[in-house]
């Protein structure tokens, strides 16, 4: 090799290496460096190659590649440098001469490109009713979804190569400019809703990409959506909601008013009923005493009423705050206020570790009495009661049918019983309000206990279910949130 040669070998950016064939003693070809220029040695992380086999210098399957008859280019991967290089290999009598060169910016660029297409193409998927326009970090637009519906620059349809600052700067969507000016420096999502000629639009501004290691290949995406039919259906779904809580409001309003008022002319039919049942019992014949009876059984049986009602209706105001409420408390304290004496053989298994949740602590008082008293009315004569409470703690995934929020725990609380059951058909009508599965000759009671439940656990934001079976018992699962 001239000197000239030799200088233009020594001092080539690309990298060069010189390979020599050589027979070994199984009469097999390898291929001996004989020499390598700087730039190969520094490109290859290689200090000395001279002598060495090419397959100690590149990986096995680069020089299966690289030696394969109709291969005359490969590229391939160094960990180690964390770089792309492209091998060129020329080939004449016994020599061989590659060329190295590093194709690393190369590579990031076609990567870039390529997640960029992918997310354009996930884009376009999920948001087929928003206008796309990706671009890069000049602001040239790079993708489009089509021909534009909301953004209308030119009679052009293809923005593609065109700058997106300049298309918005005269447009009706100029106000977005400063924004993309500055989506590069910030890494949050920049969300607008902006009204222009009557006509409501979302826009979503961000980038991708990391800004210090690909500053370069960074990618901007700008959403844009036409939201007016929207805005109108949530103002529409807005005053409905408002209607249905007024509506509700002046139900529970009339439910409270119509129980308290009409407790005072209860009151006096009860009283002015037993006074006749005292006082003149004797001038009443067997029928008169008969339709007197009547009229006080009658009059305890609204009164039950409502107080049911006036109960219902405080569960439906829910304006207290959420205290940390001890549940075990407040079940000794439904327990002690419990008339049992009707059913002295109940047997009560309840467990000594209820939790401290946040609750309203008179509502937690209305579930856990309406329970024991639904438990206790429904008992079977042929066996003795026994009515079961069992608490334990749960994740939102281990119930997923019940729709929990994830990010919780709640608190499991089954109230189970050995009594006359139902029907699992029934198992969502019973917390309707006035629902009865049984006549009143049969079962006291107003139909309202367990729609109470049904308030209750909904102002927790939590959930109610019942599980029964004809002739075996029923289990109520209440689950109310930790936080």
């Amino acid at each position: 090799m001239t000197d000239e040669y030799l200088h233009i070998f020594r001092e080539s950016p690309i990298g060069l290496l010189l390979f020599e064939s050589v027979y070994t003693s199984t009469e097999n070809v390898n291929w001996i460096c004989r020499d390598a220029n700087p730039s190969a040695r520094q490109m290859l992380n290689i200090a000395a190659p001279g002598g060495l086999s090419i397959d100690a210098v590149f990986p096995s399957e680069v020089v299966e590649a690289l030696l394969a008859k109709d291969t005359i280019t490969t590229d391939f991967f160094l960990p180690d440098s964390v770089k792309w290089l492209t091998l060129n290999r020329v080939q004449h009598e016994g020599k061989m001469i590659l060329t190295v060169a590093d194709v690393t910016a190369q590579k990031e660029v076609v990567n870039t490109n390529e997640r960029t297409l992918k997310l354009y193409q996930a884009l376009s998927n999920s948001l087929s009713d928003n206008e796309i326009f990706i671009f890069d970090k000049d602001y040239n637009i790079i993708l489009t979804e089509g021909s534009p519906r909301y953004i209308r620059f030119s009679d052009e349809e293809n923005f593609v190569g065109k700058n997106l600052n300049e298309l918005i700067d005269s447009g009706k969507f100029s106000f977005l400019k400063s924004h993309i000016n500055e989506i590069f420096n910030q890494d949050k999502r920049n969300d607008f809703e902006h009204e222009i000629e009557g006509t409501f639009y979302t826009t979503s501004l961000y980038s991708t990409g990391n800004r210090e290691t690909e500053a370069n290949n960074l990618t901007g995406v700008l959403l844009i959506k036409d939201v007016t039919a929207l805005n109108r259906k949530q103002r529409e779904l807005e005053l409905l909601n408002k209607r249905i809580d007024r509506s509700n409001q002046d139900l529970e309003n009339f439910a409270y008013v119509a129980s308290h008022d009409l407790h005072a002319p209860l009151r006096k039919i009860q009283s002015f009923g037993k006074l006749l049942a005292d006082r003149y019992a004797e001038a009443l014949t067997g029928q008169g005493k008969t339709y007197l009876e009547r009229i006080l059984v009658s009059a305890q049986r609204m009164e039950r009423l409502l107080d049911d009602l006036l109960s219902y209706s405080r569960a439906t105001r829910n304006t207290e705050e959420l205290i940390p409420t001890d549940l075990g408390q407040i079940l000794q304290e439904v327990l002690s206020d419990h008339n049992l004496t009707d059913h002295p053989n109940i047997t009560l298994d309840i467990p000594s570790n209820l939790p401290v949740i946040p609750a309203i602590p008179s509502q937690m008082r209305q579930l856990f009495q309406n329970l024991l008293d639904n438990a206790c009315k429904f008992i079977r004569v042929d066996v003795p009661p026994v009515i079961q409470l069992r608490y334990y703690k749960i994740q939102a995934p281990a119930m997923p049918e019940l729709e929990l929020s994830a990010d919780i725990d709640y608190c499991v609380l089954e109230f189970e019983d050995n009594g006359i059951g139902f029907d699992q058909e029934n198992a969502e009508r019973i917390f309707n309000i006035f629902q009865r599965l049984h006549g009143l000759s049969e079962y006291k009671g107003s139909g309202i206990g367990l729609a109470i439940c049904k308030k209750v656990v909904d102002n927790h934001r939590g959930n109610i279910k019942a599980r029964g079976e004809k002739g075996v018992g029923a289990i109520f699962t209440v689950v109310l949130p930790f936080a």
